[in-house]
């Protein structure tokens, strides 16, 4: 929930008092035995604490996972990074920092002179002053932290009623589980590994730990919040929800099937369905951040820390940029990447140029017919004509970094609810990024065409802002089984 949207009558959830009454899941098993079917009476399906299938019990019961260690209740560890990204690179152990017992606030050091990891972060957690400013947002924020600030970390993980997340039975014959269970199994045996024994359980020696059990703690809060913010509330999500993984939900229209000749690269057919560039990059996250990093981002960011090789925007030559660690790890991990293209939803972002503190990430040489993407302008043949030249855009670095890949690409399309067998289909991806969308030749390294590349007839015409594609275009013969208008 956002912290707009919190009601300020409403407490943060604490473990004090809960761990009394509930019981607690200590087994990582499913069954009690490999050749029993009885669920383990400590595990997360246990009939002991949950009941049995079908009994009220299953669906109202709760338990709890002892975490061992304390970390941040996921609303504060959310509100506090978003402020400040210099937190969460201390709570995860990447960034040095000193505490300014003057401000009451942490300062970017050095592994010389600064600490870094769980521990020191929370020893001044109650000491931190956050700077208001005009913002009414961040004023809010803040007004978050400091009500719950005594309250604000958590040793003991809810586990929600079996009933809402238990084993099914495919159509296969297979068992399938809810993900929720991954995530509380992660918590568990991240808990197992901790022992009491160990000495101080808040100290730098569970510094990793501490974060570990606090991403899983945050996915385990998100997968929570979107059943219960999901497009109808918890019992859509729960019994009518169709899961998404690395995708996103589009609207659905018919496709435009006109070409100028049947030889026209850009026409269709009814084994395609046209999908936009942001809807495939979430669609094949892993290919797609695949290619991003084995295209021109990786060759700039795959670099020392000392220094970035960016283009200068006044001479549009390779000039070395200091970045900080950060911005690389933004533009090289795959954590990264998945960031920078969930920023791409946002249609102003797809036509603003690549850029990198204040210099651009790559050129685009494009004639009308030919494109190519480089990041020198010493490399251009002085054949080439200079006015074609100008800084790619993401929508065009994403677009060229992917879509030979994409080309053989398939997907099962499938619209909600489900009413029959034409409300399923597989199909071939045309990936489609704006309604004008260009054909170009990419050149190859020696900037000539290569009758063997695959032709870009889909690549972003970012005249036009507004122009991109973001629902799904079937087949008008598909129209009728999908059961659209």
């Amino acid at each position: 929930m956002s912290v707009d949207k919190l009601p300020f009558n409403i407490d943060l959830l604490s473990s004090v008092n809960f761990t009394r009454s509930l019981p607690e899941i200590r087994s990582l098993d499913i069954y009690e035995r490999q050749d029993h079917l009885n669920f383990h009476p400590e595990g997360l399906y246990s009939t002991d604490i949950f009941g049995r299938m079908g009994e009220v019990r299953r669906d109202n019961q709760f338990a709890f996972i002892d975490m061992k260690v304390a970390v941040l209740h996921p609303v504060i560890f959310k509100t506090l990074t978003t402020m400040r990204a210099l937190y969460k690179n201390i709570l995860s152990g990447k960034t040095y920092a000193v505490w300014n017992d003057k401000i009451n606030d942490f300062e970017a050091s050095n592994a010389q002179d600064g600490k870094t990891g769980y521990a020191f972060f929370m020893s001044h957690f109650k000491a931190l002053t956050l700077k208001r400013n005009r913002s009414k947002k961040r004023d809010l924020k803040i007004d978050l932290i400091e009500k719950y600030k005594d309250v604000a970390t958590v040793k003991h993980l809810i586990v929600i009623p079996a009933g809402l997340r238990d084993l099914e039975n495919t159509d296969g014959g297979r068992v399938k589980e809810d993900e929720i269970n991954d995530l509380y199994r992660r918590c568990l045996s991240i808990a197992k590994t901790i022992s009491v024994t160990q000495g101080n359980l808040d100290g730098e020696l569970f510094n990793s730990v501490r974060w570990s059990m606090q991403l899983a703690f945050n996915q385990i809060y998100e997968t929570l919040r979107t059943m219960i913010e999901g497009k109808r509330g918890f019992i859509q999500s729960k019994w009518g929800r169709r899961k998404i993984f690395n995708g996103t939900r589009n609207v659905i229209s018919a496709m435009t099937t006109s070409a100028v000749s049947s030889d026209d690269p850009k026409m269709p057919d009814v084994h395609d369905t046209m999908v936009g560039l942001f809807q495939t990059l979430k669609g094949c996250l892993p290919l797609s951040i695949f290619c991003i990093r084995d295209g021109l981002i990786g060759e700039v960011f795959s670099q020392s820390d000392s220094g970035v090789r960016l283009v200068d925007p006044k001479t549009l030559k390779l000039v070395t940029v200091d970045v900080d660690p950060t911005t690389i790890d933004k533009m090289s991990s795959a954590e990264g990447i998945e960031q920078l293209i969930n920023q791409f939803q946002d249609r102003h972002f797809r036509n603003r140029h690549a850029t990198v503190n204040g210099h651009y990430v790559g050129l685009i040489y494009d004639n009308g017919q030919e494109v190519r993407i480089f990041n020198d302008i010493n490399q251009m043949p002085d054949d080439r004509d200079l006015s074609h030249v100008r800084p790619v855009t993401w929508a065009e670095l994403f677009y060229l970094s992917c879509y030979e890949r994409f080309n053989d690409v398939k997907c099962v399309v499938t619209r909600y609810p489900v009413t029959g067998i034409g409300s399923t289909y597989y199909s071939r991806v045309y990936l489609r990024t704006t309604t004008t969308g260009l054909v170009r030749h990419v050149l190859n390294d020696v900037w000539e065409r290569d009758e063997e590349r695959l032709l870009a007839k889909e690549m972003p015409n970012t005249d036009h802002s507004d122009s991109y594609m973001d629902s799904a275009m079937v087949h008008g013969s598909r129209l009728i089984g999908l059961g659209g208008d």
